[in-house]
């Protein structure tokens, strides 16, 4: 804990900042996904050397699932890097695809371990509505 914080105080926004420095976490990187019927807003941060994302939108964000995607040699021995994922997902919902595509993504991508959580609703979404989210989030480059 950083000594010039007290328990219980909330800190300023320097304080914070400097925090930051201190523990070596970088800023947070926004993203907004400009979909045909709604957006998608995606928060990238690190800690450490660690990634986290935070996935949100449609009509009604909630944290949906949370996938933990650890890098790892392929198994095809190529030399590739690929990523081995851990989902806990909340009853009966379906961000697991959002949150896992991502996860995984920035895991090879950075070679880095990656919690992606957080939730996407649409009432009534078509499957060409589906395929386009997935798409534009393939797509991404984070």
């Amino acid at each position: 804990m950083n000594p010039r914080l007290r328990p219980g105080l909330l800190a300023t926004i320097q304080e914070c900042k400097n925090l930051m420095e201190v523990k070596n976490l970088s800023p947070i990187r926004t993203y907004c996904v400009h979909l045909s019927f709604t957006a998608v807003d995606i928060s990238v941060g690190a800690v450490g050397d660690d990634l986290f994302i935070l996935v949100t939108g449609g009509e009604k964000p909630h944290l949906g699932t949370c996938v933990m995607a650890i890098p790892r040699p392929s198994l095809t021995g190529d030399g590739r890097i690929s990523a081995t994922s851990s989902v806990l997902n909340r009853t009966g919902h379906k961000d697991e695809a959002i949150c896992r595509l991502l996860a995984e993504k920035a895991a090879v991508k950075h070679n880095a371990v990656t919690v992606c959580t957080g939730g996407f609703h649409m009432d009534h979404m078509t499957g060409d509505q589906i395929r386009e989210l997935m798409q534009a989030l393939k797509g991404l480059e984070m």
